[in-house]
């Protein structure tokens, strides 16, 4: 997707507050965010949502290949490293988790989406 997405204050400020700045960056370099969540809800019984952080972003399916790659190569310079394990930060426990990004296209609506996990706003240098 071409352009920056600016988000309202209404959104911005409804948005989990340990992902609020990667997603209205990732909006400001185009990607246009359709969920996301820092993990919280779902410790707070939000029976729809993920016990680890994650953002959503909905793409051109014929662009999927090139945007996940350009968000990788955008989260790299940011100080994301997507080879080193970390502690699970949803359950405590020693599991590891890494950040990663999957994509996906479903024929039946024309839709894909990337999905960004285990990146959170303390894992991106958005100064």
């Amino acid at each position: 997707m071409d352009g920056d997405i600016v988000l309202s204050k209404d959104v911005i400020e409804k948005l989990s507050p340990g992902i609020r700045h990667l997603v209205v960056w990732l909006n400001a370099m185009g990607f246009r965010t359709t969920d996301s969540g820092d993990g919280s809800n779902a410790k707070e019984g939000m029976g729809c949502a993920v016990d680890y952080p994650m953002v959503a972003v909905e793409v051109e399916p014929k662009s999927l290949v090139h945007e996940a790659d350009r968000l990788r190569q955008l989260l790299l310079e940011r100080g994301v490293d997507f080879t080193k394990g970390q502690l699970d930060r949803s359950t405590g426990a020693d599991a590891i988790c890494w950040p990663m990004i999957q994509g996906s296209y479903d024929p039946a609506d024309g839709t894909a989406f990337l999905v960004l996990m285990n990146v959170a706003d303390e894992d991106v240098d958005l100064s």
